[in-house]
């Protein structure tokens, strides 16, 4: 079945053609990406947060040193990081820091759930 006459096929080859070449002076250029942090350093803290149980959660929150010219110091992207079985929040310090580094608050919690009561 047949759904476009070859003129109307024709015609919209010529238009497409002529659109691919009016379009090849405008070249796509690829971003430059640079892997380095944004944010020199990085600074931490700790503090507990409230469990729905009523308990609370150790964490280490870690964010990046803004200085007083960047404009966007109200809303970097939180990143959570939830720890392994019998992994202490301590253990991602390194890696919490260098997130931080990239333009993100880092929230490490320290839930402790076993094998034995995982409801808690």
């Amino acid at each position: 079945m047949n759904f476009l006459s070859s003129k109307k096929q024709s015609s919209m080859a010529v238009v497409g053609t002529l659109m691919i070449t009016l379009g090849v002076e405008r070249g796509a250029s690829a971003a430059i990406f640079n892997p380095a942090p944004i944010f020199e350093n990085a600074v931490s803290y700790s503090t507990t947060i409230p469990r729905s149980d009523g308990g609370v959660d150790a964490a280490d929150i870690y964010y990046p040193i803004l200085s007083s010219t960047d404009s966007n110091q109200n809303s970097l992207p939180i990143a959570l990081f939830l720890q392994g079985a019998l992994v202490d929040k301590s253990d991602y310090s390194t890696f919490a820091n260098t997130v931080a580094r990239y333009g993100f608050v880092v929230i490490v919690p320290n839930h402790i759930r076993t094998a034995i009561s995982p409801n808690t």
